[in-house]
């Protein structure tokens, strides 16, 4: 799961990484987007015997995030706590708004 919020003069991406440690996850961000790329595995002595099934053995997870404005490269942040991988994207030129009253 991902979310992508809009902070105005950055970004944040938020992602569910349970079970992943930091030296496991990937980030690679372009001015565009954000690939994110983790990957978990146990060894295990494949000979070992009383296992019926073996899927825990390894969990990966890559998602490209396409980013709606370019953002600075330079200045990006990652933390991972908890579970949850979150990614502060500072803006290049964020874009003014202006709010308008009804009349």
């Amino acid at each position: 799961m991902i979310d992508l919020e809009d902070r105005g003069k950055d970004f944040v991406l938020k992602a569910e990484m349970p079970g992943f440690k930091k030296e496991e996850i990937e980030i690679e961000v372009q001015e565009d987007s954000v690939e994110i790329t983790g990957r978990v595995g146990w060894k295990y002595d494949k000979k070992a015997k009383g296992y019926v099934c073996k899927e825990r053995a390894c969990e990966s997870f890559n998602r490209i995030v396409q980013l709606p404005e370019e953002v600075n490269t330079d200045a990006v942040t990652a933390n991972l706590a908890d579970g949850v991988l979150e990614i502060v994207l500072p803006k290049k030129s964020p874009r003014k708004t202006r709010k308008i009253t009804l009349k």
